[in-house]
């Protein structure tokens, strides 16, 4: 998923109960999440993104700042203020 969104996919994933997609998707602005199981809204994201260009172009577009939040200096930022 990380590195879809790095790319610039439009991500769409299950909100599962550990919480690992929506830690850095945010619904509806750099990715969707749906229920787990849900494949009605499943297929209504999937049926949006490919026929509204402008929705996948706007999350697109968010979705690759994950690799400013993932960067190396953000990522050795973070450590430096730990330690």
């Amino acid at each position: 998923m990380l590195e879809a969104m790095a790319i610039g996919l439009p991500c769409i994933c299950t909100d599962c109960p550990p919480g690992g997609a929506k830690m850095f998707i945010k619904n509806g602005e750099n990715g969707f999440l749906t229920p787990v199981r849900d494949r009605d809204r499943m297929f209504e994201i999937m049926d949006m993104i490919a026929n509204d260009e402008n929705l996948a172009d706007k999350i697109s577009k968010e979705a690759v700042k994950v690799k400013e939040i993932l960067s190396k200096d953000s990522i050795c930022n973070l450590w430096i203020q730990i330690i």
